[in-house]
Protein backbone atom coordinates (compact mmCIF):
# COMPACT_ATOMS: atom_id res chain seq x y z
CA UNK A 1 0.00 0.00 0.00
CA UNK A 2 1.13 3.52 -0.71
CA UNK A 3 1.26 6.50 1.63
CA UNK A 4 -1.75 8.06 -0.09
CA UNK A 5 -4.07 5.06 0.28
CA UNK A 6 -5.52 6.33 3.56
CA UNK A 7 -4.80 10.07 3.36
CA UNK A 8 -5.21 12.72 0.73
CA UNK A 9 -2.05 14.15 -0.81
CA UNK A 10 -2.73 17.48 0.91
CA UNK A 11 -3.13 15.79 4.31
CA UNK A 12 0.10 13.84 3.88
CA UNK A 13 2.06 16.90 2.75
CA UNK A 14 0.67 19.00 5.61
CA UNK A 15 1.67 16.29 8.08
CA UNK A 16 5.18 16.01 6.62
CA UNK A 17 5.58 19.77 6.49
CA UNK A 18 4.45 20.26 10.10
CA UNK A 19 6.53 17.40 11.51
CA UNK A 20 9.75 17.80 9.51
CA UNK A 21 10.12 20.93 7.41
CA UNK A 22 8.58 23.49 9.79
CA UNK A 23 11.02 22.40 12.49
CA UNK A 24 13.97 22.78 10.17
CA UNK A 25 12.69 26.18 9.04
CA UNK A 26 12.82 27.45 12.63
CA UNK A 27 16.60 27.13 12.56
CA UNK A 28 17.09 28.72 9.13
CA UNK A 29 17.23 32.30 7.95
CA UNK A 30 14.25 33.55 5.93
CA UNK A 31 16.08 33.32 2.59
CA UNK A 32 16.48 29.53 2.77
CA UNK A 33 13.22 28.52 4.45
CA UNK A 34 11.08 26.04 2.53
CA UNK A 35 7.59 27.48 1.96
CA UNK A 36 4.64 25.06 2.29
CA UNK A 37 3.46 26.05 -1.21
CA UNK A 38 6.60 24.55 -2.75
CA UNK A 39 6.33 21.11 -1.14
CA UNK A 40 4.93 18.44 -3.47
CA UNK A 41 4.78 14.67 -3.80
CA UNK A 42 6.11 12.56 -6.64
CA UNK A 43 3.58 10.46 -8.51
CA UNK A 44 3.61 6.84 -9.64
CA UNK A 45 3.38 8.11 -13.22
CA UNK A 46 6.51 10.25 -12.77
CA UNK A 47 8.75 8.61 -10.16
CA UNK A 48 11.88 10.45 -9.08
CA UNK A 49 14.77 9.44 -11.31
CA UNK A 50 17.98 8.14 -9.79
CA UNK A 51 21.26 7.02 -11.31
CA UNK A 52 22.91 3.61 -10.83
CA UNK A 53 24.28 4.78 -7.46
CA UNK A 54 20.72 5.70 -6.38
CA UNK A 55 21.55 9.43 -6.39
CA UNK A 56 18.59 11.62 -7.32
CA UNK A 57 18.93 13.12 -10.83
CA UNK A 58 17.86 16.68 -10.10
CA UNK A 59 17.84 18.01 -13.68
CA UNK A 60 15.77 15.10 -14.97
CA UNK A 61 13.28 15.55 -12.13
CA UNK A 62 13.07 19.29 -12.78
CA UNK A 63 12.22 18.54 -16.43
CA UNK A 64 9.62 15.91 -15.49
CA UNK A 65 7.95 18.19 -12.93
CA UNK A 66 8.38 21.55 -14.69
CA UNK A 67 4.63 22.29 -14.79
CA UNK A 68 4.14 21.35 -11.14
CA UNK A 69 7.15 23.41 -10.05
CA UNK A 70 5.96 26.46 -11.96
CA UNK A 71 2.47 26.06 -10.45
CA UNK A 72 3.96 25.81 -6.95
CA UNK A 73 5.84 29.08 -7.40
CA UNK A 74 2.71 30.78 -8.76
CA UNK A 75 0.86 29.65 -5.62
CA UNK A 76 3.70 30.97 -3.49
CA UNK A 77 3.56 34.37 -5.21
CA UNK A 78 -0.20 34.49 -4.64
CA UNK A 79 0.17 33.59 -0.98
CA UNK A 80 2.79 36.29 -0.42
CA UNK A 81 0.55 38.94 -1.98
CA UNK A 82 -2.23 38.31 0.54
Amino acid sequence: EGALDEKSEAQLLDELYDSVIAGANKNDIDEIMIPRETVMAATKEKPLKVNFKQVVQRRAIEQDYLEEIEQAYLQLEGARRT
